[in-house]
């Protein structure tokens, strides 16, 4: 075959084959590269000889390749770096609505290469969806893709009705903009409270990922949840990726109903028809979701949800619900609900201080009582004459009466004023301190009580944690129970069919 024999046939010339020491391992990819499909029996593992990855066969082409060694020769290539080399030549020669070959399969082809692109280029970690800005080169295809203008005269008119925001000249992809809760703020404030996103895989939501796939019998399942650029996946099966961007995500709908979501066929309604994941390599027709709700705010957080590439006839979403509020129940307690190690040494350490003011107020408090209960002395200038008391008190008398100088016996009624009068005199001395002793029995009173609500709030609060740990158990426990009698029926069904 000669070169120009070589370009007539194809206009594709592969100019720089990766050498087969740089593809990638086999062992690190369980999915196609590009459509996301598992590997299997009827899945065969194939090698792009432009990017190394690891593909399969539905998702390459044999294109011409001129090699040193033995001249031109025909190459497995992926359906992305074919495109990402048509875009290359886009800039030499623009594309023209004529140059379109007439035939389906060639339609279906740039489509299927157009689509591919959108779906399966990078997302920033940051959440940044580069791969669907509206500046990139891939975007800015949208207007000239000749599968989208083959379609029906009225589809442009359709997709406007389904979402006004079609006509933005900012959004310029041909699916419907998908739409935003109008507290969209309170939501994402209740989403990064919780702190999941991008966390490490748990066994409970893995387990609510697998019931999804197996009780639905679909081949792709996640618990999902939606921040500002993408839907992340915090337990996915039959998905190769990890997140995806949020303008292309079904369970932006099902987030902003807060209800569940049922498409039977993707490709019979108009808000999903036109979407990189139904008319690219996925080929998603099937979709259902149920929401997760925080339970503190109330606020679609994320979603359970299954897909299939065959379209349905029914949906039990019920299954949906139930697991999404297993997953709901499951979620981590917000950080200001969390007592922390540090919260816990600044309690003990307030605490500490309390004991050591009351303590204080406690000396105090003591030392004045003890004054207040020592008797009063008192400085006789002069000898006191024995009073004459018939019931024999002189002594006390002596003491409680001040006399100056010696004098004539005291006649019985006025002796009684004297007597009276220094005990008067020593209860208003007195007042003093037993009001100052009742103002610390007060405060110490007062300290006692904030001692007290202090430690029902971090009993209280342990009492939470232990509960919800309880019920994450309980739930644990009875997913746990499902999937051993499921497997168990499994199990028998095989050997049932083994035995016949």
């Amino acid at each position: 075959m000669t070169k120009d024999a070589a370009r007539r046939d194809d206009e594709f010339l592969v100019q720089h084959l990766v050498d087969p020491q740089e593809w990638v391992s086999d062992h690190d990819r369980i999915a196609c590269n590009v459509c996301s499909r598992a590997f299997g029996t009827f899945r065969r593992k194939h090698h792009c000889r432009m990017c190394g990855e690891v593909v399969c066969s539905g998702c390459t082409l044999h294109k011409n390749a001129l090699l040193a060694t033995i001249g031109y020769t025909r190459v497995r290539v992926c359906i992305t770096c074919i495109f990402s080399h048509a875009q290359t030549q886009k800039s030499v020669r623009p594309f023209s609505p004529r140059s379109a070959s007439p035939t389906t399969n060639s339609s279906d082809e740039d489509s299927r290469r157009w689509l591919s692109n959108h779906l399966h280029s990078p997302v920033s970690s940051g959440g940044q969806d580069h791969d669907l800005d509206p500046e990139s080169p891939a975007s800015s295809e949208d207007n000239q893709h000749p599968a989208r203008r083959a379609r029906a005269p009225g589809r442009s008119a359709n997709n406007q009705d389904t979402n006004d925001d079609v006509a933005d000249p900012a959004w310029t992809h041909p699916w419907p903009r998908p739409p935003v809760p109008l507290d969209e703020q309170d939501r994402l404030d209740a989403l990064h409270g919780l702190h999941i996103l991008d966390t490490e895989p748990e066994t409970c939501f893995d387990m609510i990922c697998d019931l999804a796939k197996a009780r639905l019998s679909c081949p792709m399942a996640a618990v999902s949840f939606v921040d500002e650029h993408r839907q992340w996946f915090k337990a996915s099966a039959g998905l190769a990726h990890k997140m995806i961007p949020r303008k292309i995500a079904f369970c932006a709908y099902t987030v902003y109903a807060k209800e569940p979501v049922v498409v039977l066929d993707a490709l019979k309604d108009r808000r999903f028809d036109c979407n990189p994941l139904v008319s690219g390599a996925a080929a998603v027709r099937f979709y259902a979701a149920a929401p997760i709700i925080d339970r503190r705010s109330g606020h679609a957080i994320g979603s359970v949800f299954v897909l299939d590439t065959r379209p349905r006839e029914s949906c039990d979403v019920q299954i949906l619900e139930r697991l999404a509020d297993a997953a709901s129940e499951n979620l981590p307690e917000h950080v200001d609900d969390i007592v922390t190690p540090n919260q816990e040494e600044e309690a003990e350490a307030a605490m500490r201080q309390q004991h050591e003011v009351i303590e204080a107020a406690a000396a105090v408090h003591e030392a004045r009582v003890r004054r207040a209960s020592q008797p009063p002395t008192l400085v006789l200038s002069a000898p006191v004459a024995p009073l004459p008391v018939s019931h024999g008190t002189t002594a006390a008398a002596s003491v409680a009466v001040p006399v100056t100088a010696p004098g004539p016996e005291p006649a019985p009624a006025p002796a009684a004023a004297p007597v009276s009068s220094p005990s008067s005199t020593l209860s208003l001395a007195g007042a003093t301190p037993a009001s100052n002793g009742e103002s610390m029995e007060v405060l110490l009173m007062r300290l006692l009580t904030q001692n007290t609500e202090t430690q029902q709030q971090l009993a209280n609060q342990q009492l939470s944690l232990n509960s919800t740990l309880t019920t994450h158990s309980v739930q644990i426990t009875k997913l746990m129970k499902d999937v051993a009698r499921m497997e168990a029926k499994i199990d028998s069904k095989v050997k049932g069919a083994t035995a016949v």
